[in-house]
């Protein structure tokens, strides 16, 4: 089933938007954000380190995700990019648990990184589509 160009556009621009938006807050608040999930902060710089590079990379992300859509580039390698992103953080947080570090927050955020992953991999998916989609006339 192919989804509507302007509700990929839609679609795709809300990922984009969402990618930014969750990199950003993170990268300003790492120590509100490491909190909310559980996560151990201490007072160091280290975990703020940390948790501001992987927001670098979604805001990045998201940025990029956005340019390509507003300006007709290519967003599938984009989208790829992120689905690889978001699958190594779902990978990471299941080696965390098998590790024995196991909460609510870490479960949330896990569970989190892996819709990201699927809806990632289903918009990846959908442009690719159109990408081979015959041009009318």
């Amino acid at each position: 089933m192919q989804l509507p160009v302007e509700s990929l556009r839609r679609a795709t621009l809300g990922l984009g938007i969402g990618t930014l938006v969750v990199g950003t807050v993170p990268w300003i608040a790492p120590r509100p954000f490491a909190r909310a999930f559980g996560l151990s902060t201490g007072e160091s710089t280290v975990t703020d380190l940390l948790i501001r590079s992987v927001s670098a990379r979604d805001a990045i992300s998201g940025i990029g995700i956005l340019s390509a859509t507003i300006h007709g580039g290519r967003v599938a390698p984009w989208i790829l990019a992120r689905a690889l992103s978001d699958g190594t953080d779902t990978l990471a947080v299941g080696i965390a648990w098998k590790s024995g570090a196991r909460s609510s927050g870490l479960a949330a955020l896990g569970g989190i990184a892996l819709a990201a992953t699927i809806l990632d991999v289903a918009l990846y998916l959908a442009h690719k589509q159109l990408a081979r989609r015959p041009l009318p006339g």
